[in-house]
């Protein structure tokens, strides 16, 4: 039976180093994108900032306001309407060129931007 020897990172004697610059190289790269997400729960009223990824919109009718989709290509939101009842979230703010959405509850929705507008993923 064959055993592989295992190396620390940076054991120059197994090309750990060359490896480990690649590795550092490729995180270090602006195309990486990290896939930690900001999570925020509101209950009334809110303006979103680009500090928004998924929301989670709780109890009653209220509106949520996008920020402006010029000059945040490639940001995504998700909004989700947690709330059991009848009432809706409007989202204020143009997504495909519809300048206003109405969430029904247990319902959500996923936009992006492309640097010029909202567009519904």
């Amino acid at each position: 039976m064959a055993h592989s020897k295992q190396h620390p990172i940076g054991d120059t004697n197994n090309h750990s180093a060359s490896t480990l610059a690649q590795l550092n190289a490729l995180i270090s790269d602006a195309n990486v994108k990290s896939e930690l997400r900001t999570v925020n729960t509101y209950t009334a009223n809110q303006t979103l900032t680009t500090n928004n990824d998924i929301v989670i919109c709780k109890t009653n009718e209220f509106t949520v306001s996008l920020y402006t989709a010029v000059g945040n290509s490639g940001k995504e939101l998700e909004i989700i309407n947690h709330y059991s009842n009848v009432n809706n979230i409007t989202i204020s703010g143009t997504i495909n060129g519809v300048t206003s959405r109405e969430l029904a509850p247990k319902n959500s929705i996923t936009i992006f931007s492309d640097g010029t507008e909202w567009l519904i993923k």
